[in-house]
């Protein structure tokens, strides 16, 4: 996907080695939803042969600088270039992509953990599979309110 306004990336030239680094990390944290400071804890560039449009790969391991959060997250940036980003054609992945809702203590567990698995599968690109489990939530929240199961519609 693009890379949002929220986020930023700094990457300079090592002057004495001639390395790059990334010296700033800036973004949405998934898990508390702040934007914040990521610490950067682990960073790798690769230059990928035969891939025109963004032949730079940006490999990261980042921990939220939120004191209640301090969530580790692994980010990719495939880059046209490393003297400037352009949010229009790079691409930026993050993994975990969203946080999950804390289970509301009202919903049944199977339920919820239904949900949650929906929204898992969502997180990851698995669209049929999250449709399936949407499925199941709907069927579980209509036994659960003890409407019929066959049809629907008369329920």
């Amino acid at each position: 996907m693009p890379i949002s306004a929220e986020w930023g990336i700094r990457i300079d030239q090592d002057p004495r080695t001639g390395d790059y680094v990334a010296s700033d990390a800036r973004g949405v944290c998934p898990v508390c939803r702040r934007i914040v400071t990521f610490e950067i804890l682990y960073q790798c560039f690769a230059r990928i042969q035969g891939n025109n449009r963004n032949p730079w790969n940006v490999h990261r391991i980042l921990e939220c600088r939120s004191q209640s959060c301090s969530h580790i997250s692994y980010v990719l940036l495939e880059l046209s270039s490393l003297y400037g980003i352009d949010r229009n054609t790079d691409d930026f992945f993050i993994h975990p992509s969203l946080a999950l809702e804390p289970k509301h203590p009202a919903v049944p567990v199977h339920i919820s953990t239904d949900w949650a698995e929906a929204q898992k599968a969502f997180g990851v690109g698995a669209v049929k599979a999250a449709a399936v489990m949407c499925r199941r939530v709907l069927y579980g929240a209509i036994l659960d309110k003890g409407c019929k199961e066959k049809p629907l519609h008369e329920g």
